[in-house]
């Protein structure tokens, strides 16, 4: 952890509130010190963007050579 780690413990500890954007991260923070009433989940407000598609498949799919160039 070193003094980074523990400045930001006691920074985390001391602030009025602390937002976290899942659950594992909320547990994280809590034992880190941070008291479960200044604690609040708030959600990503996007979803990671999915594994991107073989591309192999993609164009087979579309009916192109493998070779194809797209722009998207």
């Amino acid at each position: 952890a070193g003094p980074l780690g523990w400045l930001t413990g006691r920074l985390l500890r001391r602030a009025d509130r602390v937002a976290a954007a899942t659950r594992a991260e909320g547990d994280r923070l809590h034992r880190l010190g941070v008291r479960s009433d200044r604690l609040t989940l708030i959600p990503p407000g996007v979803f990671p963007a999915p594994r991107p598609p073989d591309r192999a498949a993609f164009l087979r799919e579309l009916g192109l050579r493998p070779t194809a160039r797209l722009v998207m």
